[in-house]
């Protein structure tokens, strides 16, 4: 009984990884967009915060390469 349990749980999670990890770049994609908004309004503030938060989407979506390059 635990074993089936267990085996179900690890199932799901790992089918739920790809999505998981979709999501995870869909956000990054919605970040840049956000950025690019923020930069056409040119509050440099505004501007500042929307690029770490983008870094920090491709952070969460372990995108190096993208993390390094808006960091």
């Amino acid at each position: 009984m635990k074993f089936t349990i267990a085996f179900t749980s690890l199932f799901l999670f790992a089918s739920c990884a790809p999505s998981m990890n979709d999501t995870q770049q869909q956000v990054a994609t919605d970040s840049v967009k956000a950025y690019e908004l923020s930069k056409k309004a040119g509050d440099k503030t505004e501007i500042c915060v929307k690029a770490g938060l983008v870094a920090e989407a491709y952070n969460q979506a372990h995108d190096e390469t993208n993390y390094l390059s808006w960091k």
